[in-house]
């Protein structure tokens, strides 16, 4: 897994990209494994669209009713994970299935939290979108804010 810079955005690079894990409280979140070390967190906070080949659903996190078709999502394969910079996120699913997250102009819609064997990021889309990213890298002091312009 490697956080690829793009020119609208960032794409993080799977090689064998599996959902892990599905957590539920005021959020969604999906743990997406690629390899035995390297780990990503997607936090789902707001409204997004769950688009498959027969219909789009729409999952409000706070809403539990909601929920359910995410549920299919545990242990799908991903395929590509593409943030733009203006804060739209975007979960690709082997299977076409599409999961795509719109930032919001009151709340932080989501955030992406990567462990990997080179790095830790977080990417978060704060309200009105303008990604931004925190790196540690190999240095142990974090440095925060924008990184990738």
């Amino acid at each position: 897994m490697r956080l690829e810079e793009a020119q609208n955005g960032w794409a993080l690079a799977l090689e064998r990209g599996r959902v892990e894990m599905i957590q539920i409280d005021f959020r969604l979140s999906l743990l997406v494994s690629d390899g035995p070390n390297d780990r990503c967190w997607l936090r789902i906070e707001t409204l997004s669209k769950f688009r498959t080949a027969e219909k789009q659903t729409l999952i409000v996190p706070e809403r539990s009713t909601t929920l359910a078709p995410a549920l299919s999502l545990f242990n799908a394969d991903v395929t590509a994970i593409n943030i733009a910079r203006v804060g739209h996120l975007e979960v690709t699913f082997g299977n076409g299935d599409r999961l795509e997250v719109a930032p919001d102009e009151s709340y932080e819609a989501w955030q992406v939290e990567c462990s990997t064997r080179e790095d830790d990021m977080i990417l978060v889309c704060p309200p009105g979108g303008d990604v931004v990213v925190f790196s540690r890298g190999r240095d142990p002091a974090y440095s925060a804010g924008p990184i990738m312009q």
